[in-house]
């Protein structure tokens, strides 16, 4: 019941190019996950090799939360999506986990971690819809995490 009360449906003025995820997204009514706020980000792929960071001390493979780096994290920036935050990605259709920052992730852009370096070039740069999710609907505590 809580996760039928979570499924809201938001209705906004949205202009998407047809065929695109976010069109799907728009055309699904922009029916939220898990009771967040939906916002619009440019994302953009990182791996830990040498160009996508460039400070050696931070290729470790650790997060600015100290977590393991590993598909499902995101860098953010905290002022606009608070470090910890569960985030739902429609295009994935997977919850990743707002753990990391980047100097160059600044304001409604995104960071999203891949294995190697040529998956993070392949996505390139992309315009996506994601959810925040509401921490009084959806508890970070209440999914596991890999530390």
């Amino acid at each position: 019941m809580k996760l039928l009360a979570a499924v809201l449906t938001v209705y906004m003025l949205i202009v998407v190019p047809l065929g695109s995820d976010e069109a799907i997204l728009v055309e699904q009514r922009s029916r939220t996950f898990c009771g967040g706020h939906v916002i619009p980000v440019v994302a953009t792929g990182y791996s830990n090799d040498e160009i996508s960071i460039n400070v050696p001390k931070w290729r470790d493979g650790k997060t600015a939360t100290l977590t393991t780096a590993r598909w499902g994290v995101i860098a953010v920036d905290p002022r606009v999506i608070p470090l910890g935050s569960v985030i739902w990605i429609p295009h994935f259709r997977q919850i990743f986990f707002a753990e990391d920052v980047g100097s160059r992730i600044k304001g409604h852009r995104i960071d999203i971690f891949f294995p190697t370096r040529e998956q993070a070039v392949q996505w390139g740069r992309r315009l996506l819809w994601i959810e925040v999710c509401n921490p009084r609907v959806w508890p970070v505590n209440s999914i596991q995490r890999e530390r």
